[in-house]
């Protein structure tokens, strides 16, 4: 009806106030609040937004909607071109690799570095990946020669010709520089055509592992350890790891023990009292421990991360560790033993003696006055072992 009757009143007003009513009506058309929250997530998403704003505006719509397309296009070939390469360590406690971004009290196998790949792997991108991977190995000599790279593969969901060639060549220059390339979580589809490409053939299908701790004990007992990978970083002391990225909710306490004693749980449990924290959940076998725990209904801070991470080793390690095996120490430890002590270690075999010694230090940790009890435990097991 506007337009059909009255569009000669609106004959004579100015540019400027047809174009304000022009502006009025297409403002509402624009969702600020996308763009900022898009500017927010992701820069790439808003600048697909921006350039298909713009475009409709000062081209047209059909042509700014193309314009973006072709940009998002551009952004994806660029992201697929460019994998993210991250390199995995051990949280101790565990067999649990997460990424040093994700997890910066991990632990690192010796002479192995173990890498995902973040992406699947194809002509344009595996060339990138072959240089980061240089890279990586030249950052980690620097601090340990590399004899074994583990590379993760639950990203990558297919392969093509080329990078099954370019793997070949990848495996031969690190055989080359005295490197043993391991494949670890590689899914079916890209096993398939490892298969087809007689890949897996040219590798050897001993170096392909289910999982990441797989690979990585294979490494080891490939130079010389027995025991995996928990084991071989630490076959005496027991290993703690203090996590907030393991869960969402809670902060997640992991234990490694190289054996079970009586006690120690209820020992953790006062450790975590002392500091404040209550136990939401817990698992618990003979040798590993975990535990999800909160203070005042929170995560833990890092600082308070830290305070009971040093707590729990130094606690944990004071009862496990080894009597002194040096002469000086046996003799002032036999002493002890004979200032009226010697009882307590009377008619007991060496497997009795340990786990009695255990035990004692457990009250020591505790609270409990059972120092000359530790001393003359020491003396027996020092003693039955020269016996032997």
């Amino acid at each position: 009806l506007v337009l059909l009757f009255l569009t000669s009143l609106f004959y004579y007003l100015p540019m400027f106030a047809l174009a304000a009513v022009v502006i009025k009506a297409v403002v509402n058309l624009i969702a600020y609040d996308v763009a900022l929250s898009l500017y927010e997530v992701k820069k790439w998403d808003f600048l697909c937004w921006l350039v298909a704003c713009l475009g409709t505006l000062f081209i047209g719509p059909l042509q700014g909607i193309g314009i973006a397309v072709a940009l998002s296009i551009l952004i994806v070939i660029y992201e697929s071109a460019r994998p993210q390469l991250v390199e995995l360590r051990r949280v101790p406690g565990t067999e649990i690799y997460r990424s040093t971004e994700q997890e910066d009290r991990g632990e690192r196998a010796s002479n192995i570095l173990i890498i995902r790949l973040g992406a699947s792997l194809y002509f344009g991108n595996v060339a990138y990946v072959k240089g980061n991977l240089l890279q990586h190995i030249e950052d980690a000599s620097k601090k340990e020669p590399i004899h074994h790279i583990v590379l993760e593969m639950c990203s990558v969901h297919t392969v093509d010709s080329t990078a099954v060639h370019l793997l070949k060549d990848i495996v031969v220059d690190f055989r080359g520089r005295g490197i043993r390339t391991v494949f670890a979580m590689v899914g079916p589809r890209v096993m398939k055509t490892f298969n087809k490409a007689d890949l897996v053939t040219f590798i050897g299908k001993g170096l392909f592992f289910p999982a990441v701790s797989d690979a990585v004990r294979d490494c080891l007992l490939g130079g010389g350890s027995n025991d995996g990978p928990m084991a071989a970083s630490s076959s005496v002391l027991p290993e703690v790891g203090v996590s907030n990225c393991l869960h969402q909710q809670y902060t997640q306490v992991s234990i490694f023990v190289p054996h079970a004693i009586p006690g120690l749980i209820e020992l953790v449990h006062r450790v975590f009292q002392a500091r404040g924290c209550s136990i939401e959940g817990a698992h618990v076998d003979h040798i590993h421990h975990a535990y999800h725990l909160l203070k005042t209904g929170m995560k833990l801070s890092d600082a308070e991360v830290d305070k009971l991470d040093i707590k729990l080793k130094g606690v944990l390690q004071d009862i496990f560790r080894q009597p002194q095996q040096s002469d000086g120490a046996g003799q002032a430890v036999v002493a002890s033993a004979s200032n009226g002590l010697a009882p307590v270690a009377a008619g007991r075999d060496l497997a009795s003696l340990e786990e009695a010694l255990a035990g004692e230090r457990l009250r020591v940790a505790t609270g409990d006055l059972a120092r000359e009890r530790v001393r003359a435990l020491e003396a027996a097991i020092l003693q039955q072992r020269k016996q032997r």
